[in-house]
C-alpha cells in the first residue's frame, strides 16, 4: 500500500484529533454531570423528600405524621416526606 501525500495527511488528522476530540467530549460531560449533580435543580411542584442524615432528626427522633399537607414518617437519621397534590380551581 502506498500512501500519497494528502492520504497522509488524512490519516494523521484522523488519528490525531479524533482522540482529541473525544477526550474534549468525555470530559465536558463529565464536568456537565458533576455541575447538574452538586448544584441540584431546583422544581417548582412539591416533590417527596428523603433526608439523611444529623438534619432529618431535628423535630423529634421517632414521628410519624398525616396531614392536610401529606404524609411523613421520621425514623433515627431518616425523614421521608410525601407531600399530596394541590388541587386548586381558579375563578375567571
Amino acid at each position: 500500500m502506498v500512501l500519497t501525500f494528502v492520504d497522509f495527511f488524512v490519516y494523521l488528522a484522523y488519528y490525531t484529533v479524533q482522540p482529541l476530540i473525544m477526550k474534549t467530549l468525555t470530559m465536558s460531560m463529565i464536568v456537565g454531570a458533576f455541575f447538574v449533580f452538586f448544584t441540584g435543580c431546583a422544581v417548582t411542584n412539591k416533590l417527596p423528600s428523603i433526608t439523611v442524615g444529623g438534619k432529618a432528626n431535628k423535630d423529634a427522633a421517632l414521628d410519624a405524621h398525616l396531614n392536610k399537607d401529606g404524609i411523613g414518617l421520621t425514623l433515627p437519621l431518616v425523614n421521608v416526606s410525601v407531600p399530596f397534590p394541590d388541587v386548586t380551581v381558579e375563578k375567571d
